[in-house]
């Protein structure tokens, strides 16, 4: 659901005149491969399908390298001549990603009573860094791409001390 929401939120912004309105960014998000990977990924796993061993070690080996590779590629295309323009947008997005985002979580797990482990897990979940797929999917469908890209940079960093910061909540409050 995220991962579709992601891309809507890309796509929808382009589509300047009535012209540009047309199915034609229904196609792009079925076409998008995140979300042709996700739909397979859901398939599989409702029919509880084996992996073939070639393919399981396959992604073994390659879930390892993914998120290293990708903070590379994002740090050898980050500018700070870039960044420092867009600072202030991409330190309030990262704010709201790693500060206001668990505690509207916190909120909303507290109205549906969600108490213990689960809700240590749910505000943990809330208050991760911008997942580096961001920058591939605004590179992707044509959006601000360097300014993804600061903002996964910038909210990654931030969260050694956010999640920290979440940690020592979660324990004072004996969750």
């Amino acid at each position: 659901v995220l991962n579709l929401l992601a891309i809507l939120a890309l796509l929808l912004p382009q589509q300047r005149s009535a012209a540009d309105k047309s199915p034609n960014w229904l196609l792009q998000v079925a076409g998008n491969p995140l979300i042709i990977a996700s739909f397979l990924g859901i398939v599989w796993s409702y029919w509880n399908l084996p992996l073939p061993v070639i393919i399981d070690r396959a992604l073994t080996i390659t879930t390892g390298i993914t998120l290293p590779l990708a903070l590379l590629a994002i740090g050898g295309l980050f500018s700070l001549e870039r960044l420092s323009g867009d600072l202030r947008l991409a330190s309030f997005s990262s704010a709201v990603k790693l500060i206001l985002l668990p505690i509207f979580a916190a909120i909303l797990l507290s109205l549906f009573q969600v108490k213990g482990v689960d809700f240590g897990i749910g505000i943990l979940m809330a208050g991760t860094p911008a997942a580096t797929a961001t920058y591939i999917m605004a590179h992707q469908m044509k959006g601000d791409a360097e300014l993804a890209g600061s903002i996964v940079m910038l909210s990654t960093l931030a969260s050694a001390f956010s999640y920290t910061l979440l940690l020592l909540l979660l324990k004072i409050f004996g969750i």
